[in-house]
């Protein structure tokens, strides 16, 4: 019977040894997964720290890109405020421009009209220029024969006193 205990011996303690081997390579796996996770964890803590930076640096851009905008819309508001202004400012120049082309129609009709009255001016002053003339012809033909008559009746006067004496 001792030799029974001896074999159970043993066989107990391959059992025991193939027991340890296995319970060796369970644990070995389990040790293999945790440092796996253990890397995956430490990896993906990683990936978190440059996600939370890159988050950072999103908002960070997210807030001038606002700030950006906002000063945009401001600039938008301004250059439109003065589109604005100056559409006004152009639509009174246009209706200035209207006003301006029939003031310079009815001044081109008046100058038409004064060189018209000043051509007639001008025709009237010569006819007068030459009736003007024709009667300092006359006046001067008469002052001629006045002039004549005066030396003749001075000199039948001269004449008539010579005889009355």
């Amino acid at each position: 019977m001792k030799l029974n205990w001896v074999y159970l011996n043993m066989g107990g303690v391959l059992a025991l040894a193939v027991l340890s081997v296995c319970q060796w390579e369970h644990d070995r796996r389990l040790n293999q997964q945790l440092l796996n996770g253990q890397f995956l964890v430490v990896e993906q803590a990683a990936k978190l720290a440059d996600g939370a930076e890159e988050l950072k640096s999103v908002k960070a851009d997210l807030k001038r890109f606002e700030s950006d905008y906002a000063a945009t819309q401001v600039d938008f508001q301004e250059v439109s405020r003065q589109k604005n202004a100056l559409e006004q400012e152009n639509e009174q120049h246009k209706v200035q421009v209207e006003s301006l082309k029939a003031a310079l129609t009815n001044w081109t009709s008046a100058v038409a009209l004064r060189d018209e009255r000043i051509a007639e001016a001008n025709a009237h002053l010569r006819e007068l220029g030459t009736k003007c003339s024709s009667l300092a012809t006359q006046y001067n033909a008469l002052m001629s024969n006045y002039n004549g008559v005066v030396t003749e009746l001075n000199r039948l006067r001269t004449g008539t006193n010579s005889i009355i004496r």
